[in-house]
Order: C-alpha cells, then sequence, then structure tokens
C-alpha cells in the first residue's frame, strides 16, 4: 500500500468508528438515523447528477437489487441503533463490523466449496469467531451462558446479518452494472452508492411510517439537535468514499480491505476513553484476536 492509500483508509476508520460513537452516545433512535441516511443521501445527488444519462441503461434486475439492499440497510440501520441502546459500542460494533466478515465466508462456502477459501482465511474465520466470544466476558475465568445472552449481542448479531445481506446484494449488482453499463469499478461504485442511498433513506422512511410509534419518532426530529444527525449522515457516505479513493492507489484492494478493520480497535478505544466502558482483559484480547483473524480473511 502507498503512504496516501494507509492515510486515506486510517482516516476512513477513525471517521467510521467516530459515527458509530455519536450513534451511541445520543441513543439514537431509527428516524435518527434514517435522517442521518436521508442527509447522506442527499449529499451524493450531485454524484447522481453527474451519472444521470446512464440511469435509462440500467439493467431491470439491478434495480431489484437497489431496493433488495434498501431494505437490508433499514434492518442493518434499526438494529444498530438497537445494539446501542442496549449495549456498550465496545462489544456491538466490533460484533456488528467483524461478524459478517465471517458471514460472508460462510456464504461463500456454502455456495462455492471448501476450495473457494484458502487455509489462511480459514484461520482467520475461526480466530474471528474465539475474539466473539471473548468480548461480552468480564474475566477470563468466569465463562456464563448468560453474559451472551442479552439485548445488545442479539441486536449487533442482527446488524451483522442486515451487513451480510446487503454486502451479497450489493456485489452482485456492481458486477452486473459494471458488466451491462461498461463502466469503470470506480465509476459503478460511484452510481451505484448514490441509488443506494436515495433506495435506503426511503425504505427507512417507509419503514418508519408503517411501524407503530414510528410516526411519532419522526415528529420528535423537529425539536432533535441537527448537528448529530448530519454529521452521522455524513460520516457515513464519506467514509465510503474514502475507502474507494484509497482503492485507487493500491494494486490488490484486499490490502484496503484488511487495514480498514484498523476500525474496530478504534471503536473500543473511544468506547474506553470518551463513553468511560468498563474494557477489560476479555474485551481487549478478543478485539485483538478478531483483528487478526479479519486482516487473515482479507489477505487469504
Amino acid at each position: 500500500m502507498t503512504l496516501t492509500a494507509i492515510v486515506l483508509v486510517i482516516i476512513s476508520a477513525f471517521i467510521h468508528a467516530g459515527w458509530n460513537m455519536l450513534v451511541k452516545s445520543r441513543q439514537a433512535s431509527a428516524a435518527f438515523l434514517m435522517a442521518a441516511m436521508a442527509v447522506g443521501a442527499i449529499s451524493l445527488l450531485p454524484v447522481l447528477i453527474y451519472y444521470l444519462d446512464y440511469l435509462h441503461y440500467i439493467p431491470q434486475q439491478v434495480w431489484w437489487l437497489l431496493m433488495a439492499t434498501g431494505i437490508s440497510q433499514t434492518f442493518y440501520n434499526m438494529a444498530l441503533g438497537a445494539a446501542y441502546r442496549n449495549g456498550d459500542l465496545s462489544i456491538a460494533y466490533p460484533i456488528a463490523r467483524a461478524m459478517p466478515v465471517l458471514m460472508v465466508g460462510t456464504f461463500t462456502l456454502i455456495t462455492s466449496g471448501i476450495e473457494a477459501l484458502s487455509q489462511i482465511a480459514l484461520f482467520g474465520m475461526l480466530l474471528i469467531v474465539i475474539g466473539t466470544f471473548l468480548l461480552p466476558l468480564s474475566r477470563l475465568n468466569q465463562w456464563h451462558i448468560g453474559q451472551y445472552l442479552n439485548l445488545g449481542c442479539f441486536f449487533a448479531i442482527l446488524a451483522a446479518l442486515g451487513t451480510t445481506a446487503y454486502s451479497v446484494i450489493d456485489s452482485q449488482a456492481l458486477q452486473q452494472l459494471r458488466q451491462d453499463l461498461q463502466l469503470t469499478s470506480i465509476d459503478a461504485s460511484l452510481l451505484y452508492i448514490s441509488l443506494m442511498s436515495i433506495f435506503a433513506a426511503l425504505s427507512f422512511l417507509l419503514t418508519l411510517l408503517l411501524l407503530p410509534g414510528g410516526r411519532q419518532q419522526i415528529r420528535e426530529l423537529s425539536n432533535a439537535p441537527k448537528r448529530p444527525i448530519i454529521l452521522v449522515g455524513i460520516g457515513t457516505t464519506f467514509t465510503y468514499a474514502l475507502v474507494l479513493a484509497a482503492m485507487l492507489y493500491v494494486d490488490d484492494v484486499s490490502y484496503v480491505v484488511a487495514f480498514r478493520q484498523l476500525s474496530i480497535p478504534i471503536g473500543v478505544i473511544l468506547g474506553l476513553l470518551i463513553l468511560k466502558e468498563q474494557v477489560g482483559l476479555p474485551r481487549l484480547l478478543g478485539v485483538i484476536i478478531m483483528f487478526v483473524g479479519l486482516v487473515m480473511v482479507a489477505m487469504g
């Protein structure tokens, strides 16, 4: 990786962990996250306008995939918000961030067979499992099943499922968009994320309008501070933009995928220093093991 790519990914990791910490510190409601997604979608409108002529050539299947990823994004954000309202950032964030790698790897094993993954990647997946089991423990010698049976862990796993779903969907949609429209990877990514953000925001809004209490949450936004919403919305968009930019400065994008997992220990440190969470040895050890596992999967 070049120095430019490293700097871009480090900034991206800090921003990603930072907006998650902000969501946790605000005990953000579903309406808060919906509004943040709307801000992200609005910020990407210039990108969509730039690629406006391509909209007529997007195949129907991609539009269906955009609807599916919008639903998955809504599911992810609602689960993530619930995880932060019911648990520590230093537990929920690593689970929500790392488990999708394991879930996507499992999906690959099921669909393509064990030969699709290297031994290094398989060992890395095992480390992710071990690290995940260590996160909720307060002491290594006081393991109990009840430490995992809480709403924080439950919703973090649901958030990871949402991430897995939209990751698989987005991968298929991007591949088809790039092939059918004969776009470069960066052009396809920019066009897709500008469309995806709109579908996600609209899906989230529709979900809230249909859910009991959702309309009340939306009305309460009028009295809520707007700055945190804007920061989270811009943060989510800017994070992805920096990752895309970093990919332009590497020969192998797996290095970027691996290095961006730096956000996991950053998230734990923010939980410790700013949110004053109790981060004991098992949690720190779990994060380190997960981080090593994630890097092995990305590099493998």
